[in-house]
């Protein structure tokens, strides 16, 4: 599975079940299909260790990215070999 960090902007448009197809950088010859499993209900710097603090009044606008989880759809033994934790993926939802 991956977990794909989306702009807060782009998570009106996903949603649970929805297709997505999917590059590794490792892997150029292949393209994977695969499937919304989750959306996360809290932004990524909820979970941060080192929350930022505006206690000063100093705020900045920063665009939260949201955490979605996307599972594989009919992975084959020898592709999921050559997967490995950590390997720079794009995703593309159809919309």
């Amino acid at each position: 599975w991956i977990i794909a960090n989306y702009k807060e902007k782009q998570i009106e448009n996903l949603h649970v079940g929805q297709e997505v197809e999917i590059t590794v950088d490792a892997l150029k010859d292949k393209t994977f299909k695969g499937r919304i499993t989750a959306i996360s209900g809290a932004t990524g710097s909820k979970y941060s260790l080192v929350p930022t603090d505006n206690s000063a009044g100093n705020f900045v606008k920063i665009q939260q990215r949201i955490p979605v989880r996307i599972d594989f759809d009919g992975l084959a033994a020898e592709d999921h070999e050559r997967l490995a934790a950590g390997m720079m993926v794009v995703v593309k939802a159809k919309l």
